[in-house]
């Protein structure tokens, strides 16, 4: 099952994961979006010009310092995150449904050792 074919856009991972920190956070300059991210200031430039050629981010300049770009999440940019969402629970649906109650309840004790 391919998520992304569900929701009918092309992002990548990266390109959700600052959709998600956009939604956390609200509007970031450029230099915060590389800090959340971890990446260059070319990469988030890169990584931001791809998403508003698709209209899930907007750029908004200062009203007091026109030197200053913040990035927003777009109204389609929070539709696919939610999209996202709802898309990647039925993924999950899908195949939990294929285990018993018992082997949910191990998966679950598993799953919390993990990231003890």
């Amino acid at each position: 099952m391919d998520i992304r074919k569900q929701i009918n856009v092309e992002v990548t991972g990266s390109q959700s994961h600052l959709l998600q920190i956009l939604e956390h956070y609200g509007p970031l300059k450029m230099s915060e979006v590389a800090d959340h991210l971890q990446i260059s200031l070319g990469g988030a430039t890169s990584l931001v010009d791809r998403l508003h050629k698709i209209n899930l981010v907007e750029r908004l300049r200062s009203d007091e310092d026109r030197r200053v770009v913040k990035v927003a999440l777009t109204d389609k940019g929070l539709k696919y995150l939610l999209d996202l969402r709802e898309a990647t629970n039925d993924v999950l649906k899908h195949y939990y449904k294929k285990l018993t109650p018992e082997e949910l309840i191990e998966f679950e004790r598993l799953c919390r050792k993990l990231f003890e």
